[in-house]
């Protein structure tokens, strides 16, 4: 008996400190090979497909473009999200960019009242462009349409990744540079009281929050709510992202 109430304390526990997880194992029904997307929105009024992975809204998206599939595995260390990853690339032949959404919320709800953090991880081998291109972003409509935050990314000069925090207009490149080939966490930090942006690469996971590789203050953008959030893809990547965690404290990014 005392074993029992035990194993159901220790068990209450690990729930109420999973608590503040609002998403994760977003790709956990999936297996490698299968197609990410489940439906297609076609118009940034089209009803909810919450908790769902779509093809999100865009005016042109690349002529000849299918869904992403899922591939290998990634993982970090001390960070607990696991699970497969999406293929990142186009056939040869197709041109252009389409987004995957994930949509977060019911219809008419938002997150806007607090601190929220998306955190992923990317292992690209190839960005075609030495152009900032946007890679992830976190969405005013459950569509995948009107970002709030952006990373975008880019090859530099030398052969290089970069990796630039957008909002809105405002751009703030991280001035190092990262690893091709090479597993990185990517942390988007919308803090919504003090209208600020924080970007993190790479960042030490201790239980206290580190300071940001780039920061934001976004006051016109982080004024309407998070809905979704969305990656691009297109023929200039190739590689893989996943591992998707969005909650509203620093410590649950390495909950288990």
């Amino acid at each position: 008996m005392k074993k029992l109430i035990l194993s159901v304390t220790l068990a209450s526990i690990t729930i109420l400190s999973n608590a503040q997880i609002i998403k994760t194992n977003v790709l956990s029904t999936y297996k490698e090979g299968d197609e990410l997307e489940k439906a297609t929105y076609t118009n940034i009024k089209d009803p909810i497909q919450k908790d769902t992975w779509c093809a999100a809204f865009m005016k042109r998206p690349a002529e000849g473009s299918s869904s992403p599939t899922i591939g290998k595995e990634l993982s970090y260390p001390k960070y607990a999200e696991g699970g497969p990853s999406v293929n990142l690339g186009f056939p040869s032949g197709i041109k252009g960019y389409r987004n995957s959404a994930y949509s977060l919320t019911e219809s008419g709800k938002t997150y806007k009242k607090g601190v929220y953090y998306l955190a992923c991880l990317i292992n690209l081998s190839k960005v075609g462009t030495n152009k900032p291109t946007e890679l992830i972003a976190l969405n005013a409509t459950h569509t995948g349409s009107s970002a709030r935050a952006q990373v975008f990314v880019n090859k530099s000069e030398d052969g290089k990744l970069k990796i630039t925090a957008v909002a809105g207009k405002q751009r703030m490149e991280i001035p190092n540079t990262f690893d091709f080939g090479k597993t990185h966490l990517i942390i988007l930090k919308a803090d919504y009281p003090n209208t600020k942006y924080s970007l993190f690469v790479d960042p030490d996971l201790g239980k206290s929050e580190p300071k940001a590789n780039a920061e934001i203050m976004a006051p016109e953008t982080l004024t309407v709510g998070v809905k979704a959030f969305s990656f691009k893809n297109g023929h200039i990547y190739k590689g893989n992202i996943g591992n998707f965690r969005f909650t509203n404290k620093w410590e649950d990014i390495i909950a288990q």
